[in-house]
């Protein structure tokens, strides 16, 4: 009776450290199985962390200046084209073609997914939550208000730099030239 009892008492601690190893199994394998999902939770968090970002920093306006430098460059094209009013009329035609063109295809609405693909590939969730968190204070305010200025007395002061140089610019290429016109012809000889 006792090696009956025994047998029993054996048969339901194996049984019962199957049942546990296979309870172990399932809950590793579910646990396994879920790791997609969770790293899928963590990139929406992640997303929309990236999200507030672009929001926080006005990163939309940056579309807008794309649409003020390419006015800018179609107004230097009229520029010289003079004043003949049948090219300025055919001139005006095409530049309201073009920005029109250019606000369908180049827009916010389509840039903003490349957005957060670049941030989400470059900027780990920390760093993205540091710059919420930056954005959110009153520095960082300040410097989404102030950005636009910046960036024009910078563009103002790298224009300057550039049309101070551009003497220098145009003899270098003049004595390249002159060197290619040399080199050409010893080379025909």
């Amino acid at each position: 009776m006792h090696s009956s009892v025994t047998f029993k008492v054996n048969f339901l601690e194996t049984m019962d450290n199957i049942q546990g190893v296979i309870m172990y199994k399932f809950v590793i394998m579910c646990l396994f199985l879920s790791l997609p999902v969770l790293a899928y939770a963590g990139e929406a968090e992640k997303k929309k962390n990236v999200e507030e970002l672009l929001v926080l920093t006005n990163a939309e306006s940056s579309i807008d200046t794309i649409y003020f430098q390419v006015s800018k460059l179609l107004q230097k094209i009229a520029n010289k084209i003079g004043s003949n009013p049948e090219d300025r009329k055919v001139f005006e035609k095409y530049n309201s073609r073009i920005m029109n063109a250019m606000k369908k295809e180049v827009n916010w609405k389509k840039m903003k997914a490349s957005m957060i693909n670049i941030y989400m590939k470059h900027y780990t969730e920390k760093e993205i939550n540091d710059m919420v968190a930056f954005y959110k204070s009153e520095t960082g305010r300040s410097m989404v208000r102030k950005t636009p200025e910046v960036m024009k007395d910078t563009m103002s002061a790298s224009q300057s730099m550039i049309n101070d140089f551009a003497p220098k610019m145009n003899e270098l290429m003049q004595e390249m030239r002159k060197e290619l016109n040399t080199v050409n012809e010893k080379s025909k000889k």
